[in-house]
């Protein structure tokens, strides 16, 4: 057999998007190494059940690292270009994150492991995120578990019954959260073709189907081939934004306009575009929502305008209001679903794009100026009579808690504020979110080149940490975060809740950042919102 590559995580993705199957052996000793690697298997597990074929004990309990590094090390000598995983031993990773992490990166420094298994569904998904946050492969491992052999009751099949069967889809859940943490546009954020040859489908579909669009041929400009992730050129890519012009022209005033703008939004978000057609899905969107319980705000600032929909629950009034602030990389058009939470506990909401951000055009300029010039959009709202006038709730996500925190130590008309994975120090260099610098570039350069931001890597001022402020805070907050966060979001959650008196925290265990996997947390925020402005069920 000639030598081949060396097998790489890249690679198994790319067989897996292709429908290639990919080969996996367990293997203990340096001359099956050998074979395997001469058949050319993908994926060698090096077991920690080697315990009880190599070692001769009873379970495999008593197997130590030593052991497991032993062993690793001579099918890595036997199997040089196989993807290796190496099994996480009894209690090298159960007491804490740090073991864990410690010890998986013991099989990656001392046996040249690819990755590492370990064993445990929802109550083992925090070692598994912190792992992989140290940058090691992981694999999960569910159902019969040997390591937890005595809680099951011996080495018998798992699942068979249906609570049982639930419990390990909920694991399997939790173990697939922890790996992949993001909000609702990370996925398309790393894979922008998949999200791509998602959505182009749909758009063909009501191509085909709305009258006045059929002139435009019901096929997709680009040939896409099923079961696999189609890879676009730039030229590509081009042909599909220049098809959905033709569209967007095309649906206004149709009783699918909102449809195709939602859809037409992200589509240009996966094919990161961020220009003429992205601000028509913009627009178009938001001349389908308007009426007379939706208008659009324009304040005009001495930096530019600020733009806003506001949306009251119903006719009448005065409702209170809540102000939602979307997260980096997202517009409050992000934000419609979750604005309907408060509406049907009648609460108006006005979703803001934030400086630098959507039709806004007052500059982003990662200094204090970013949150107090949106003390005039309080102004402007609580100046509508249908606005409770004795002030406004805040409602942000990831970056958009920062510029709620900063108000509320400087404006007293702010009377609650609930932060859904906040970040409080910008310039925070603890592991956060890794979206790819080809994407920060292709959302951020068009902007700076504009006027609208400070080059992409710019650091923020030194004084816009919300800590130097925190003794100003009075009014209530909530902090709500996943466990399964990256390390900077959760961390300052819970230093910001130890130094202001009135915040709260809130930590949901499976969530991950912006908790879009756990939709209770919404309801839960939604409800203590209204709480606040409002008063307790009951209350006159």
């Amino acid at each position: 057999m000639s030598e081949r590559k060396k097998v790489t995580l890249p690679a198994l993705f790319r067989k897996l998007t292709d429908a290639e199957p990919i080969s996996m052996l367990t293997c203990y000793d340096f001359p099956t190494a050998y074979f395997q690697e001469q058949a050319g298997i993908d994926m060698v597990l090096v077991g920690d059940s080697l315990g009880m074929t190599m070692l001769g004990y009873e379970s495999t309990l008593p197997v130590t690292m030593e052991d497991m590094i032993r062993h690793a090390q001579a099918v890595r000598r036997g199997s040089p270009n196989a993807f290796l995983i190496g099994d996480m031993p009894y209690m090298t990773y159960q007491p804490s994150v740090e073991s864990a992490i410690r010890n998986a990166g013991r099989f990656m420094a001392e046996a040249a492991c690819d990755g590492i298994k370990l064993e445990g569904g929802a109550e083992m998904a925090d070692r598994m995120a912190g792992i992989v946050s140290a940058g090691i492969p992981a694999m999960g491992h569910l159902g019969l578990t040997p390591q937890s052999a005595s809680a099951l009751g011996g080495f018998r099949v798992q699942g068979k019954g249906a609570l049982q069967a639930k419990k390990i889809v909920d694991d399997a859940k939790a173990l697939e959260y922890s790996l992949r943490a993001g909000d609702k546009m990370l996925r398309a954020f790393y894979d922008q073709d998949m999200a791509l040859g998602y959505y182009l489908p749909a758009l063909e579909m009501i191509v085909g189907k709305e009258p006045v669009l059929r002139h435009l041929g019901s096929k997709s400009p680009v040939s896409i081939r099923r079961g696999a992730v189609h890879r676009f050129t730039p030229e590509e890519r081009d042909t599909v934004i220049a098809q959905l012009r033709d569209v967007l022209q095309a649906v206004r005033d149709t009783p699918t306009a909102r449809m195709v703008a939602q859809l037409a939004n992200r589509i240009c978000i996966a094919a990161l575009h961020t220009g003429d057609v992205y601000q028509a899905s913009i627009r178009l969107y938001e001349q389908s929502l308007l009426g007379p319980d939706v208008q659009k705000l324009v304040v005009e600032t001495a930096h530019g305008k600020l733009v806003g929909i506001l949306e009251f629950p119903g006719p009448g009034g005065p409702y209170p209001v809540v102000l939602m602030f979307h997260g980096s990389g997202a517009g409050k058009e992000a934000l419609a679903e979750d604005a309907r939470l408060y509406h049907r506990r009648g609460i108006a909401t006005l979703r803001v794009d934030l400086p630098g951000w959507g039709e806004t055009t007052v500059p982003m300029t990662l200094t204090l100026r970013d949150a107090q010039v949106l003390k005039e959009m309080i102004t402007a709202v609580l100046a509508d009579e249908r606005a409770d006038p004795r002030g406004v709730g805040i409602v942000g996500w990831s970056y958009g808690p920062w510029h709620g925190a900063q108000l509320c130590a400087r404006d007293g008309r702010v009377r609650a504020m609930v932060s859904i994975s906040g970040v409080f120090k910008l310039g925070d260099k603890r592991p956060g979110l890794q979206i790819p610098e080809a994407l920060s570039r292709a959302r951020w350069e068009p902007m700076w080149k504009a006027g609208l931001r400070p080059p992409w890597d710019a650091e923020p001022s030194p004084d816009t940490s919300v800590f130097d402020v925190a003794d100003q805070i009075r009014c209530p907050m909530l902090l709500v975060y996943g466990a399964l966060e990256p390390e900077k979001f959760r961390a300052q959650a819970e230093e910001l809740a130890a130094v202001v008196p009135t915040a709260k925290m809130q930590a949901w265990r499976s969530g991950v950042h912006v908790l879009f996997n756990v939709p209770e947390a919404f309801e839960s925020a939604a409800d203590w919102m209204k709480e606040q402005l409002l008063g307790p069920p009951g209350a006159s």
